[in-house]
C-alpha cells in the first residue's frame, strides 16, 4: 500500500514540475514581438539588418510590396535570436509582417526605401568644410543633393550621427588632360560657407571645384554606380564591394580631401532626411 501511494506522488509531482515547465516556457514564448521602432530606411541597391531578440526563434515574413524590397532571416549568436536583412530593389514604402510561428504573435514594421548614395567617411583633410572625420553623403537623385553630417565617436564601428553639419548640391565633370592623364575628373560642391570656410546657412550658396586625381579605379566605379559619375569616362573597375579611395583637390585653394568609400549597412545617412 506504501508502494502504490508513493508511486502516486511521484506522478503527482511530476505531473506539477511539468506543468511548471511548460508555463514557464508559454511565459518565454508568449511575449510579445517588439522592436526598437517601427519605421526603418534602406537605400535601393542597399542592404541593412534587423536584429530580432524576442520570440520563438522561428518566424514567417511577408512583404506587402515585393516589388520595393527583399527579406530574408538568418539564426542569430551571441544572444541575438535572429537577424532580418531587409534589401532595397525600388524607390517605395512597403510594410514587412513578421510572424511568430510559434506563438502566432506578429508584428508590423514600415520599410522606406530611398534613392541610393555613395557614403564617403573622410580620413584625412585640411578644408574647413569638409573636415576630417566627417561622413560625405551624395545623393543619387534628381536634385544631386549632399549632406555632411558629424562622427559619432560612441560608436562602435564609427557611424555619422543626426547632426546636420552642411548640406548642398553636387554633379561631375570632366575635360580633356595630356600625356599620362588623358580626362580630369572633378567633383563640384555648391552650398554657403563663412568667411572661414566652413558650411553657413545665411550666406550665398557658391561653387566649389574638386579635381579627383589620385582617386583608384574602384572609387570611380563606386562613385559611377551610387552617385552617378559618367560611367564613359571611367578607369577600368576591379571591385566597387570593397572599401575604396577618393582624393579631392579644391582648385584655387589646394585644399586636400582624402575619403573613404563604404557601402550601406556599414555606412548609412541618419534617417529622416531622404524622401
Amino acid at each position: 500500500m506504501m508502494k502504490h501511494k508513493y508511486l502516486i506522488a511521484c506522478c503527482l509531482l511530476a505531473g506539477m514540475v511539468a506543468c511548471q515547465d511548460d508555463t514557464k516556457d508559454d511565459n518565454i514564448y508568449s511575449k510579445p514581438l517588439s522592436f526598437g521602432k517601427k519605421n526603418y530606411e534602406v537605400m535601393r541597391d542597399g542592404a541593412m539588418n534587423i536584429n530580432v531578440d524576442n520570440g520563438s526563434g522561428k518566424y514567417s515574413l511577408t512583404v506587402g510590396d515585393t516589388a520595393v524590397l527583399h527579406v530574408s532571416y538568418t539564426d542569430g549568436y551571441y544572444g541575438i535570436i535572429g537577424c532580418i536583412t531587409v534589401q532595397g530593389k525600388k524607390k517605395g514604402t512597403s510594410p514587412l509582417i513578421i510572424t511568430d510561428n510559434t506563438t502566432r504573435l506578429s508584428d508590423t514594421l514600415q520599410i522606406k526605401v530611398t534613392d541610393q548614395y555613395a557614403a564617403c567617411y573622410i580620413t584625412y583633410s585640411n578644408h574647413p568644410a569638409l573636415a576630417n572625420s566627417r561622413y560625405l553623403f551624395l545623393i543619387d537623385n534628381e536634385a544631386r543633393d549632399f549632406y555632411v553630417f558629424a562622427d559619432d565617436a560612441d560608436e562602435l564601428p564609427a557611424a555619422p550621427t543626426a547632426l546636420l553639419i552642411g548640406r548642398g548640391t553636387y554633379r561631375f565633370s570632366t575635360e580633356e588632360g595630356t600625356g599620362d592623364v588623358p580626362v580630369i575628373p572633378y567633383l563640384h560642391l555648391t552650398y554657403a560657407s563663412d568667411s572661414e570656410g566652413d558650411f553657413a546657412e545665411t550666406e550665398t550658396p557658391e561653387e566649389h571645384t574638386f579635381n579627383m586625381l589620385g582617386t583608384d579605379e574602384n572609387g570611380y566605379a563606386y562613385l559611377s554606380f551610387y552617385a552617378g559619375f559618367p560611367r564613359e569616362e571611367l578607369p577600368s573597375a576591379k571591385d566597387i564591394l570593397r572599401a575604396t579611395g577618393i582624393q579631392l583637390t579644391e582648385t584655387g585653394t589646394g585644399f586636400t580631401i582624402e575619403a573613404v568609400a563604404r557601402l550601406s549597412p556599414l555606412i548609412s545617412i541618419p534617417e529622416g532626411f531622404l524622401d
